[in-house]
């Protein structure tokens, strides 16, 4: 068996025509899944149209897992993001009650005070770079674990396809596989077999016992002849 036509094969990994854009998000490189699918279909070499489209599902699959596990560091960061946020607002907060501001009666407030707290939230803060240690992203991990767990679930469950895409490609093939040898054993045996024109008389020769009375018979029929 040969691998599908290099044309044939280049059209479908570009997907545009069939299955429309890559499957990537904003903050994805559409690049670099074309080139993953090129390098995986090089690598399984398909046969046929149906062994790509299994081909660019097992693509899909592992695209979405390695999304999967950036998002489970991003959302510790997040997390710790989150808190030092939180530890900025309460520092706003108590800088204000420092400075005699009553946040109860803001909304009696002179311009004057709005303005304070304003340049407040403008002054940048070196809280936000403070560099997370160890325990900070231990504890941005405790307080998000339930979206780990389901970013987990989401990856179990894209493994799982993943892994299927590549099992009916290798029963696919297995299929195509002993259709192929069928298909040679029916052409070595056309090839050997022999044949007799439809106009041509087979002769058939039968093996007869001799009989004693016909040696006799034989034997005179040659005395006479002489």
């Amino acid at each position: 068996m040969t691998t599908l036509p290099a044309q044939a094969a280049e059209a479908m990994i570009g997907g545009a025509d069939l299955f429309g854009p890559a499957p990537v998000l904003s903050t994805e490189e559409a690049g670099n899944f074309q080139s993953l699918l090129k390098q995986v279909t090089a690598a399984l070499k398909p046969l046929d149209v149906i062994e790509l489209i299994l081909i660019r599902s097992f693509v899909i699959e592992v695209w979405t897992i390695e999304r999967l596990r950036r998002h489970a560091t991003v959302a510790i960061d997040r997390r710790y993001q989150d808190y030092l946020e939180g530890m900025l607002h309460r520092a706003k907060v108590q800088k204000a009650r420092k400075d005699n501001l009553d946040l109860r009666t803001f909304a009696h407030a002179t311009p004057r005070d709005i303005a304070t707290l304003a340049a407040f939230a403008e002054t940048p803060e070196d809280l936000l770079t403070r560099k997370a240690t160890e325990t900070d992203h231990n504890r941005a991990l405790e307080k998000g674990i339930d979206l780990q767990m389901r970013l987990d679930t989401l990856m179990a469950s894209a493994t799982r396809r993943r892994n299927d895409a590549l099992q009916q490609l290798e029963l696919y093939r297995a299929g195509l596989a002993v259709q192929a040898k069928e298909a040679a054993s029916r052409i070595v045996e056309g090839e050997f077999q022999e044949v007799t024109p439809i106009s041509a008389k087979p002769t058939i020769l039968i093996a007869t016992e001799a009989k004693a009375d016909d040696h006799v018979e034989w034997a005179r029929s040659d005395g006479e002849a002489e």
